[in-house]
């Protein structure tokens, strides 16, 4: 039997990638320092006459590539569509999210585009479609060399954040507390996202007894 489709979790894939790439592109537009990963993205954008989020897109091929070929198996379908509409979407974001000008306003804006990447990576990641071609890789290294996952992300932060820098990407202050501090945002969102599902399943069950 073919498994039924399951739209509501596709739905939240897009929320989540949306909501992901609206946070990605405030912290660039604050202009204190963007992720490690998108200090790369940028500094390629800034050499090569494509968008951020076109370079986004051939970075994620690249990676899907690499982890597929190391691993001789073909990425999940998320993977894939995750490649192609975090840079669609971050480019679509970017013609409404204007430049931060004044460092009170860049402050704020940076703090919000943290709090909404946390977000969307945590409703993206609760969708369970697949990780993103960064996180594959990821969990390919782990399998493959016997890195620990945290050791594996490090050392592929720091050589895309290194290349960033060389390319002209957008490094300061703001990267540092990104790397620092999102894996905790995450966790915190992701910890109160399943209190909200929880909650919500709760009130569906106890309805549905009292309609029966």
């Amino acid at each position: 039997m073919y498994k039924r489709f399951n739209w509501s979790a596709w739905l939240f894939f897009h929320i989540g990638i949306l909501i992901m790439a609206t946070g990605i592109v405030m912290m660039i537009r604050a202009n204190l320092g963007a992720s490690p990963w998108d200090v790369f993205h940028v500094g390629v954008s800034r050499q090569i006459p494509i968008s951020f989020g076109v370079a986004m897109q051939l970075t994620g091929l690249m990676l899907v590539l690499i982890s597929s070929i190391w691993t001789r198996t073909f990425p999940m379908i998320g993977t894939i569509l995750n490649m192609i509409f975090v840079g669609l979407y971050s480019d679509f974001v970017s013609f409404f999210i204007p430049e931060m000008e004044g460092i009170f306003k860049s402050i704020l804006f940076f703090v919000l585009g943290m709090i909404l990447f946390a977000l969307g990576t945590a409703i993206y990641i609760r969708t369970k479609r697949g990780s993103g071609p960064r996180d594959w890789l990821m969990l390919v290294m782990f399998e493959k060399l016997g890195l620990k996952i945290g050791w594996s992300r490090t050392m592929m932060e720091v050589a895309a954040v290194i290349l960033g820098i060389l390319l002209g990407g957008p490094f300061f202050w703001g990267t540092i507390i990104i790397s620092l501090t999102i894996g905790h945002l995450i966790a915190l969102h992701l910890y109160l996202l399943d209190r909200l599902m929880n909650k919500f399943q709760t009130k569906t069950n106890q309805y549905k007894r009292t309609a029966a």
